[in-house]
């Protein structure tokens, strides 16, 4: 058995350098699989796509609903409740091709009324749902909103 001496030996010094030749074999053996497999991913497929003769598809018909802060509905500009609401949307389902129903709601409708519009929309048929934001410079008008004033972070000293 080999225990530590005390005093220092006199011997050479372990050798604390990094052997960076199998470092170095590893990459240039990545850089020969990266050489070799790089020209076969940019390899394209032609395919000849045939030509149509038709004309674009024309867009869908636009059907406008408002929902005002209060839960007011607007089908097309005239004022309508719920129930004129889903004879509109199934009369609208029935149509061929599907109108797109554009959405413009106001930014303080609760979430459950616009999920209730959205539901009887579904129910009726329509599946061409989209909601219409105001532009930027529109809601600079709009009268400002109150919010809770934010206290500034407070730092812990070392």
């Amino acid at each position: 058995m080999a225990f530590a001496s005390l005093t220092p030996r006199s011997g050479p010094d372990p050798v604390a350098d990094i052997n960076l030749v199998p470092l170095i074999d590893v990459l240039l053996v990545l850089l020969v699989v990266l050489l070799v497999s790089a020209p076969l991913v940019t390899s394209a497929v032609r395919v000849d796509l045939p030509r149509l003769a038709a004309a674009p598809p024309t867009p869908p018909e636009r059907l406008t609903l408002k929902v005002q802060r209060d839960g007011a509905l607007q089908w097309q500009g005239q004022d309508a409740d719920r129930t004129a609401l889903r004879a509109h949307l199934v009369q609208a389902a029935a149509r061929t091709p599907a109108p797109l129903l554009a959405i413009e709601a106001d930014a303080e409708v609760p979430y459950r009324v616009l999920a209730e519009v959205m539901s009887d929309a579904g129910q009726a048929g329509l599946s061409r749902l989209a909601f219409v934001g105001l532009p930027a410079t529109a809601t600079a008008a709009a009268p400002p909103v109150a919010h809770r004033p934010v206290s500034p972070p407070t730092t812990r000293a070392p």
